[in-house]
């Protein structure tokens, strides 16, 4: 695991193997956007949450996940010890980013990953940390026709195949417009990305404008 500061509030951490970050990030994670509410509400262990998620037949396998973006919110619980014990790789992120000021947001993926993975999660974490850029992502996708949010769309495919909290819908249908999913995923959900590609267009305009506002951080 290798955690370094891209951009001003943005850190990345990155791994060799994708269980490995599955399995440092999960706790984090799903106190923090668990579709279900009681491991958002209470502290609880890697073993209580997969026997649970076993259980609901999602799409994707834990193990499947491709990245991960947390919010220093994400982190609060984590600090103050009510997760405690934590494991060696839980200990190392609270250790590094206990002192750091809020806001800021963690992102992560694997060495491996192509740049659209990465771009993935900064797409996250700009959601989260800006506000202006949120304003006008939520504008484009103000300008989808509501039938996109219902039955047989995108938003089935995020619940069904990945279990995500109805507060993160928008943030996601906006990350996945702009570095989509898998041909067959489209297919197999009738996700009919390029009948929105000049939303999509709007929405690469709009992220590759501020990232080229951020503040590099200079190692």
């Amino acid at each position: 695991m290798k955690i370094q500061q891209i951009y001003e509030s943005i850190f990345l951490v990155t791994f060799k193997e994708k269980e490995e970050m599955c399995r440092t990030f999960l706790r984090f994670s799903e106190h923090s956007e668990s579709q279900n509410p009681w491991f958002v509400e209470n502290p609880f262990t890697s073993e209580e949450f997969l026997k649970w998620y076993d259980r609901q037949g999602y799409g994707w396998g834990y193990w499947e996940w491709e990245g991960f973006n947390i919010t220093d919110q994400g982190f609060e619980n984590f600090f103050t010890g009510l997760f405690d014990p934590l494991s060696h790789a839980e200990q190392e992120l609270v250790s590094y980013f206990k002192d750091i000021p809020s806001p800021f947001c963690v992102i992560a993926i694997v060495e491996s990953d192509p740049d659209d993975a990465l771009n993935h999660e900064i797409a996250h974490a700009m959601f989260y940390l800006n506000g202006i850029y949120r304003e006008e992502v939520e504008a484009i996708l103000s300008q989808m026709p509501v039938s996109y949010f219902e039955e047989g769309n995108i938003r089935k495919y995020l619940v069904e195949m990945g279990g995500y909290n109805e507060k993160v819908i928008l943030d996601e249908i906006h990350a996945y417009l702009l570095f989509g999913t898998s041909g067959e995923d489209i297919r197999d959900y009738e996700l009919s990305f390029l009948s929105y590609m000049d939303l999509a267009v709007k929405l690469q305009e709009v992220f590759y404008k501020h990232l080229s506002l951020l503040q590099v951080n200079q190692p």
